[in-house]
């Protein structure tokens, strides 16, 4: 599950991000757009993932869409019984 953090700040000559994450200051190298406020984290097993708004916006609604046609399944399944 992703962890959503405020970016303290970003260089982006050097790609270089700062962001709080549960009341510590974390560092790290990673692209992103200028204007990017928040970014969003997953760890998990010792491996960090890190999306901007716009890219963790474009998974939900992927995964909305893959819930929604379950269910519909699921629906279709329970008619014809």
């Amino acid at each position: 599950m992703f962890k959503e953090c405020k970016v303290l700040s970003y260089n982006k000559f050097l790609n270089i991000l700062v962001f709080d994450y549960d009341g510590k200051q974390i560092q790290t190298t990673i692209k992103l757009d200028d204007n990017c406020k928040t970014v969003y984290v997953k760890y998990e097993d010792g491996i960090c993932e890190f999306v901007d708004k716009e890219k963790y916006m474009k998974m939900i609604s992927k995964n909305k869409k893959k819930s929604e046609k379950i269910i519909n399944v699921e629906e279709t399944e329970n008619v014809s019984e």
